[in-house]
């Protein structure tokens, strides 16, 4: 996807196209947005890849140092137990962290159902 962005951006070459599979998110805002008419991004159900962001390594950093000092204070059933707590809170701790990368063009969802839930 990115070199199909550089030669039609880059070198100017308009007839070039881009489809990607399990695409990272490697390019801004704009230039994602800039792409959609000629880069598709597939992205198969739950692919943690396209997902990949600043935000979402930092929410899971977060989460991971959490769980351990609370397996730590309580033990491994009691941490369990608090898991959905201590994501939640996690995930409300980095709101405002910027996801400052896309996955480019527009993007296919491709779920095991074929639905798209």
């Amino acid at each position: 996807c990115l070199l199909a962005i550089l030669l039609r951006e880059e070198v100017g070459i308009p007839m070039v196209k881009g489809i990607g599979f399990a695409t990272p998110p490697v390019v801004d805002k704009k230039t994602a947005l800039a792409s959609k008419d000629y880069i598709t991004s597939v992205v198969h159900n739950t692919d943690c890849i396209p997902r990949a962001s600043v935000r979402s390594l930092a929410i899971l950093g977060t989460t991971l140092k959490q769980i351990h000092a609370a397996i730590q204070a309580s033990g491994e059933a009691a941490a369990i137990g608090q898991a959905k707590s201590i994501l939640l809170r996690a995930i409300e701790e980095h709101a405002g962290t910027a996801s400052d990368f896309y996955v480019p063009g527009k993007v296919l969802y491709i779920f095991k159902d074929g639905v798209g839930s």
